[in-house]
């Protein structure tokens, strides 16, 4: 998986196409939403054949234990490399405030949604991060 040389352009047109988008388990979940920031930069869909499985928490845990994954974590180490610093734009775990959650490193913060909303995280919250194919 490689990012568009234009990523970073792709990126920002995709969050801002989606900013309004409600927390939704069947649709905007940390990790669909994660895997909608990375189509923008890379085009490679990593939830392809999961969005149409589900459409409520538990239909996400369902997923998440036919695929044999426990945590986020597990999910991102299924698809990508870990990263020891982060990048802008790598996916990152984030510690927030109803718990852990993917969000995409812009910078110092990270952004991710969470049932409160698009939440802003410091990136001195983060859990662990994984790499997005090449900047």
């Amino acid at each position: 998986m490689k990012r568009r040389e234009d990523w970073e352009q792709r990126l920002y047109a995709w969050h801002k196409a989606t900013l309004e988008i409600p927390h939704d388990w069947g649709r905007n979940n940390c990790a669909f939403r994660a895997a909608g920031a990375i189509r923008a930069m890379t085009g490679v869909d990593l939830a392809k054949g999961f969005r149409v499985r589900v459409r409520s928490e538990a239909g996400f845990r369902r997923v998440m234990a036919e695929q044999g994954w426990r945590s986020l974590s597990d999910i991102a180490d299924a698809f990508l490399p870990r990263a020891r610093r982060p990048m802008r734009g790598d996916l990152v775990l984030l510690d927030g405030p109803n718990g852990e959650f993917f969000g995409i490193k812009t910078g110092t913060h990270a952004a991710g949604p969470t049932q409160r909303g698009l939440e802003h995280v410091p990136m001195a919250q983060m859990i662990a991060a994984w790499r997005i194919g090449d900047a």
